[in-house]
């Protein structure tokens, strides 16, 4: 039987995210993120947010397999701006980009306090701040300023590298291009702009030292 239909018979009776397929059928993570995401481009699986923050797997036009549902906690939404990019999405975007080069990867989803996503491979080390899509300008601006200085925070480590993760979006493109590129060499600050790219995520990478 392939890892498709092992994936497929585990989602006949229940809704389950990467770590759970994982556990359930002794595969790493990465290999399951990548046959779902093959199997959600085929039609065969939906991919959306849970209300752990994950990304969890559904069979499409299943009714056997509901999303799961946290005891007294209301559902994660989406501010109203459509094609909004949730924090969490931001999050699970890079952190797919990462473990897909070999990273092992730990995110803080939701309201869980620390480094939003810190990535190790080696010697390397990434630590990154995240921020979601921001329902009005000057709250965007807020949602910048908070991610430098809560990433200012984090820069104990000379060795790692340091990023800020942002939706694409107009604001911020234009907060970004009016912050001093000294200021970005001097961080040795990089930016990942995300936005969604048909059935997943695309994401731009802006280092230090580009213009």
């Amino acid at each position: 039987m392939t890892l498709r239909e092992r994936i497929i018979g585990a989602l006949r009776s229940a809704a389950l995210d990467d770590d759970q397929l994982a556990t359930q059928l002794g595969v790493v993570r990465q290999q399951i993120n990548q046959t779902c995401r093959g199997l959600e481009k085929r039609g065969l699986v939906t991919r959306g947010m849970g209300p752990s923050g994950k990304i969890v797997n559904r069979l499409s036009g299943s009714s056997m397999a509901p999303l799961p549902s946290a005891p007294g906690r209301a559902p994660r939404t989406r501010p109203a701006t459509l094609g909004a990019l949730a924090e969490d999405e931001v999050k699970a975007a890079i952190r797919d980009r990462f473990e897909a080069q070999g990273f092992t990867v730990a995110v803080a989803w939701g309201r869980i306090r620390g480094i939003d996503i810190e990535a190790r491979r080696g010697d390397e080390r990434w630590a990154i701040e995240a921020k979601g899509e921001a329902p009005t300008d000057q709250m965007g601006g807020n949602y910048f300023l908070n991610a430098l200085g809560e990433l200012l925070q984090r820069m104990s480590d000379e060795r790692a590298h340091y990023a800020i993760a942002l939706p694409e979006n107009r604001r911020n493109l234009g907060l970004v291009e009016r912050f001093p590129d000294l200021a970005r060499r001097r961080l040795g600050l990089t930016v990942f702009f995300v936005r969604r790219d048909g059935a997943g995520y695309a994401i731009r990478e802006l280092g230090p030292s580009d213009g």
